[in-house]
């Protein structure tokens, strides 16, 4: 007669006979151990042994085998799932990667936020690159010039528009203007001519040394514009001192084209050039004028002036007169 009893492991049914009722019994399925329990009035110790049926076998004295790797993974399955073997492992294998690269993602957050505070408290020192003036600007111990016209003739005369109609510009301008003479050499000699309401104000050409350039500042400096001026008596006043270069600088078109074509045909005989600064507007007859005597025209702006004008506090600042 046959004992039915369930696996205590795998929980399956298995058929013993009765002879092994009081001893143990090896699964068919999982390979456990299971108690089999004693028949009702018999005494089982009493029993001969008999031959282990196909399929069973009896171990009384062996103790059951430890789980495998692969029952303790069944064995940890809560939800009552029975994971095979090789998904357990595969699952593990899984897991221990996942762990890993959290692991690493972690060692590299740290990383930036160690490098970001190291960046933070240390930042880089960024040398700012040589403040250079613009291209017109050039150093007065490079050449003879006057904002960025070259001036190479030995005899030169500032004439310069001091009437009502130069306003605020003459301030810039004067301060602007030791740009150029301070680049003149000692051999070179400077005047000036200012149109001023009445007659034009004059100061004769003298050698441009310390000396010379020094009263040719203060003398630009102390004229204030007012009242109208008469152009054409200024330039021709700058013409009888015998330069090879004239500078005429003004703020406004204030010439006709009769008076241009009178100063440039006396220019060109006596081998004057005569180049031209218009401030802040445009001005078609300076330009015509200095086209007619081979001269330069330039516009010239209150942000030019204010270059200029830091141009001279560093050539001063270098120690130049």
């Amino acid at each position: 007669m046959a004992i039915l009893i369930r696996c205590s492991h795998c929980q399956k049914k298995l058929s013993v006979d009765e002879a092994f009722a009081g001893s143990l019994c090896r699964c068919i399925h999982c390979g456990a151990l299971s108690e089999v329990p004693a028949a009702q009035g018999r005494d089982s110790a009493a029993r001969p042994a008999r031959p282990a049926s196909p399929g069973l076998s009896v171990r009384p004295t062996a103790p059951p085998p430890e789980p495998t790797s692969a029952a303790r993974e069944v064995e940890q399955a809560s939800d009552g799932r029975l994971i095979a073997p090789t998904v357990a492992v595969a699952e593990a294998k899984f897991r221990g990667m996942l762990a890993l690269l959290f692991l690493a993602a972690g060692v590299l957050l740290i990383a930036a936020a160690v490098w970001a505070l190291i960046v933070v408290m240390n930042p880089p020192t960024v040398t700012p690159p040589p403040e250079t003036p613009p291209p017109e600007l050039v150093s007065a111990k490079d050449r003879p010039h006057c904002f960025g016209v070259t001036l190479t003739r030995d005899r030169i005369v500032y004439c310069v528009d001091c009437g009502s109609g130069m306003g605020r510009f003459y301030d810039y301008l004067v301060s602007a203007m030791p740009y150029s003479i301070n680049s003149l050499k000692p051999d070179q000699q400077a005047g000036a001519v200012i149109w001023a309401e009445g007659s034009p104000r004059t100061l004769d050409p003298q050698p441009a040394d310390a000396s010379g350039k020094k009263a040719l500042k203060e003398f630009l400096a102390a004229q204030a514009p007012s009242g109208a001026t008469d152009p054409k008596t200024a330039i021709e006043a700058a013409l009888a001192m015998k330069p090879g270069i004239v500078m005429v600088i003004s703020p406004k078109e204030i010439i006709d084209d009769a008076v241009i074509n009178a100063l440039a045909d006396k220019a060109r005989q006596a081998g004057v050039v005569i180049h031209t600064f218009a401030i802040e507007y445009d001005s078609e007859p300076l330009k015509a004028l200095a086209e007619k005597t081979d001269g330069e025209y330039k516009l010239i702006t209150i942000v030019n002036l204010e270059d200029w004008i830091e141009q001279v506090r560093r050539v001063e600042a270098d120690g130049a007169p």
